[in-house]
């Protein structure tokens, strides 16, 4: 007589693991950006539990196993492609499927799954700058626990900043120097890190301490990126117009790094 019982001595393991970023960038993340780990294993599990460092265990959010999710069929071949159509998933399951089938170099490079676990988790102003660490452990339906899981499977990874980049500034003419219409006052903005495109700036006169602006009225500045492609060292220029107020000149610079932190320097 059968007892209906199958025995499970298998150890499972975890056939995708990846971890994107929700920031415009996803692999990046700074403040109040969330962080999913999409997992998929090769049976059955029980609800996953993944810690991330110096994020409290119930701060993390999790699915209920099933998520769509697009994976390479070979770890490490059309990853990028499989993740690409994994993130342009629709609310249609059978488009979604269409999709990742469809992506990769050739027919059954990715594969499509509607039993993906995901756990995501806030991060805030207080994480440690530098790559997102976390830690995955789990059970399959027997009770047999997987080996901690700490890395993934595509290389993908997240890099936390939660600093606004330092500006360094220094213009010409120099302060206390009185310059006439036609004449061009000149920034140098030097950044302690890449930004994320160029930075803006702004200029206006004031006679009364900073109190009152005016803005200025000729042709906007320019802004020229004398770094190589680098993105951290720039130029802003503007060629004082007669139509401009008599007064001091003060500028404002508004610049962001490649997670997004904003910082604002001006003259005060």
């Amino acid at each position: 007589t059968s007892t209906n019982i199958t025995f499970d001595n298998t150890i499972p393991t975890l056939t995708d693991v990846r971890i994107e970023s929700s920031n415009g960038d996803p692999t990046l993340a700074m403040p109040d950006d969330i962080v999913t780990l999409t997992i998929v294993a090769s049976e059955p599990i029980n609800g996953p539990t993944c810690a991330f460092p110096n994020i409290s265990d119930t701060s993390v959010d999790y699915n209920t196993g099933d998520g769509e999710a697009c994976f390479a069929t070979t770890v490490g071949i059309n990853d990028a492609e499989c993740a690409t159509a994994d993130r342009g998933f629709s609310d249609d399951t059978t488009a979604n499927q269409t999709a990742c089938e469809a992506a990769g170099a050739a027919a059954g490079a990715c594969t499509y799954t509607d039993s993906a676990w995901t756990c995501a988790a806030t991060l805030t102003s207080g994480y440690t700058p530098g790559t997102v660490g976390f830690t995955i452990n789990a059970t399959d339906t027997a009770g047999n626990a997987l080996s901690a899981v700490n890395s993934t499977t595509d290389s993908s990874s997240v890099t936390f900043d939660g600093l606004a980049p330092t500006l360094t500034v220094t213009q010409s003419p120099a302060a206390h120097d009185h310059i006439k219409a036609g004449e061009t006052v000149t920034l140098t903005i030097a950044s302690n890190e890449s930004l994320k495109a160029a930075p803006t700036c702004s200029f206006s006169t004031t006679t009364d301490a900073g109190t009152t602006l005016t803005s200025i009225t000729g042709t906007a500045p320019s802004i020229t990126d004398t770094s190589g492609g680098a993105w951290t060292d720039w130029t802003c220029a503007y060629t004082m117009a007669t139509t401009d107020t008599d007064g001091v000149v003060y500028y404002t610079i508004v610049a962001n790094d490649l997670a997004g932190n904003t910082t604002t320097q001006d003259t005060s």
